[in-house]
This record gives C-alpha cells, structure tokens and sequence, in this order.
C-alpha cells in the first residue's frame, strides 16, 4: 500500500490542471505561461531599453548645462555693457549741454564787457571834446578880453598924454599894453592877497608916493598908467622885476 502521505501525481496522460476549484484543459495554462513569458521578457526588454538610454539622455542634459549657462552669463554682461553704455552716454551729452551752457555765459559776459568798454571809451572821448572846447572857449574869450584891455588902456594913455606932459617922451612910446596884461590880465580893478592893486599891480605905498589917492584899482586905467610912467621915469622897468620887459616888446 502507498503511504497516505504522498500525494497523488496526476497522469500525464491528463489533459486538466485544477486553478482553484475549477479544471482548466493543459493548453490554455500552457498559452498562459507563454504570454507571461512574453510579457515578462518585454518588461525586462523595456526596463533594459530604459536602463540603455537613461545614461545617454543624462549626458546630454549634463551637458546642455553649461552651454546654458554660459548664455545667460554672456547675455548678463551684454546687458551690463549696455547699461555702462547707456550711462556713459549720458554723462557726454550732460558734460556736452554744460560746455555749451558755459560757452554761451562766457560769449555773453565778453559781449557785455565789450559793449561796456566801448560805452566808456565813447564817454571819455567825448568828456574830451567837451574839455577842449571849453578850454578853446575860455582861451578865445581871455584873448578877446585882453585885446579890450589893451585897447582901453591905449586909448586911456593916449587921451591923458595931453594932460600929464611930464611923461611925454620915452615912457609914452613904451608898451604898457603888454605890461598891465603881463601883470593883471588887464584887468584894471585887479587885486593879489599880498597887496598889489590895478593894471600895474602897485601897492599902497608906492602908488601915494606917485601922487595917487585912495586904491590903485579904484582909479581910472588912464591914471593908472600915467602913475605907472611916473614910477619908471624914477626906477626904471625894474619897477616890476617879472614884466618890466614886456614895456620893450
């Protein structure tokens, strides 16, 4: 007798298998096992397949990296550069537009100064013209004065010549015209602070020594002149030390 403890072999004649609790005909497991087969080298084809490339597309990607980033670096600067450019162009218009600015202040200060140079240079000139005229005015008027003067003195001289003959002679042929002009401009009634008075300048003194009263400026251009002949018919034209030449003129 078998023992009870081994199992039973199935004939192998036996076309069934037991799944569970139903019998299923040898073909159909033996087609089962093939396509698991099949499925399972696929999926094993598969992950080989995956395992194959995966190390390649890694690669890549590695090295796709720093071409990437090198792109973006150069880029980066590019933009810095442009900025820097940017700036710099900046600050050449603004130093550009101040250039001009102070170009223009400095032209229109010199316009100024210039305009102001003239105007003054203008001004002088005429203050000039102005002084040479008053002077040429003043020159002209004097002279004309001096020549009245003279003439008056003269006329004087020769109307009192009749009068005082003690003078007739020399004296009255010397030029007294040119002495009271040398010594008072002419001016009969003339005065210095020091004490002289007249055409001929006398003091006090020497005038009453001559016979004359009162001021010498007081009297008349003819007396004048008549004290005056009188006082050179005693002294000589060394009677007025800076003139007494002019009587000889």
């Amino acid at each position: 007798m078998r023992s009870l403890r081994t199992p039973l072999r199935p004939h192998a004649h036996s076309t069934a298998a037991r799944v569970g609790t139903h019998l299923v005909p040898s073909a159909l497991v033996v087609a089962a096992g093939l396509v698991g087969v099949v499925s399972i080298s696929t999926g094993n084809a598969s992950a080989e397949g995956s395992q194959a490339t995966g190390p390649a597309n890694t690669s890549t990607a590695i090295s796709a990296e720093p071409a990437a980033l090198s792109v973006a670096v150069s880029e980066r600067e590019q933009a810095r550069a442009a900025l820097r450019a940017a700036a710099e162009a900046k600050a050449r218009a603004a130093a550009h537009a101040a250039a001009v600015a102070h170009a223009k202040t400095v032209t229109h200060a010199q316009a100024v100064a210039q305009s102001k140079a003239v105007a003054r240079a203008n001004a002088a000139a005429r203050a000039r013209a102005i002084a040479r005229a008053n002077a040429a005015a003043r020159g002209r008027a004097a002279a004309a004065k001096a020549a009245a003067s003279a003439k008056t003195v003269t006329r004087a001289t020769q109307s009192e010549s009749v009068a005082h003959p003690a003078v007739s002679g020399r004296a009255g042929q010397l030029n007294w015209a040119a002495l009271a002009q040398c010594e008072a401009t002419g001016n009969p009634r003339a005065y210095n602070p020091a004490g002289y008075y007249g055409l001929y300048q006398f003091d006090v003194q020497t005038w009453q020594s001559m016979g004359g009263a009162g001021l010498p400026s007081n009297a008349s251009p003819a007396e004048q002149t008549y004290r005056a002949q009188l006082l050179f018919k005693q002294r000589g034209s060394s009677a007025w030390p800076v003139c007494g030449a002019r009587l000889f003129s």
